[in-house]
């Protein structure tokens, strides 16, 4: 039982960061300025995806400490 729950729980956490890591080349791939952009849109553009992005980093981190805690659980 123990061992099942573990293994679901790593399962999880590997798959939050492969779709976090998703989002991130999702993001990087948007084309966020057009040809009919002004200057003061891509620039609101470029700071909705830097916050975006920005966020995305810190739940990976969360999620990194996360992994290691139940790393060193699993000892």
């Amino acid at each position: 039982m123990l061992n099942e729950m573990l293994r679901r729980m790593e399962k999880r956490l590997n798959e939050f960061t492969e779709h976090s890591l998703q989002h991130l080349e999702a993001i990087d791939a948007l084309n966020i300025y057009t040809d009919n952009s002004i200057e003061e849109q891509n620039q609101r553009n470029r700071e909705r995806r830097k916050t975006l992005v920005d966020s995305i980093q810190e739940l990976l981190r969360a999620n990194d400490k996360n992994i290691l805690r139940f790393e060193q659980y699993k000892k």
